[in-house]
């Protein structure tokens, strides 16, 4: 099965400022921090081809090369901000449901989302030519 990997992404003038004004600065990142989940803040970084919601833990939290994985496809537009390992914050939608899970620190939340509110998040790679 396919999962959609969403993380918070920021880019390097986002780090600058937070690191320069505090966390507050960048919206989307101090509603990360307070666990207010806004959907369209998270960037679609990767897509999974496992078996199970486990298996996508296991395999995002392995000391691996994700950039250079048969089972991981990094997605996001600038590979070099790539994929952290999957942890608490993280956005896991399985591709044919379309069912949404919210990783809570050691556990997984179910979120009601609505297929529409996915339009615009979600992307397949573009094949370089």
């Amino acid at each position: 099965m396919k999962y959609h990997i969403l993380q918070i992404s920021l880019t390097d003038a986002e780090v600058d400022l937070i690191n320069e004004k505090g966390h507050d600065a960048v919206a989307r990142h101090a509603r990360h921090l307070n666990n207010d989940i806004l959907i369209h803040d998270y960037d679609h970084v990767a897509d999974f081809e496992v078996g199970s919601l486990l298996e996508v833990i296991t395999l995002g939290n392995e000391d691996i090369n994700r950039n250079n994985h048969p089972q991981i496809d990094i997605v996001i537009d600038n590979p070099e901000q790539g994929l952290a390992s999957i942890s608490k914050g993280d956005i896991i939608i399985e591709s044919k449901s379309k069912r949404v899970y919210y990783i809570n620190g050691y556990d997984t939340k179910v979120l009601d989302v609505k297929p529409e509110e996915l339009k615009g998040l979600l992307f397949e790679k573009k094949e370089v030519a």
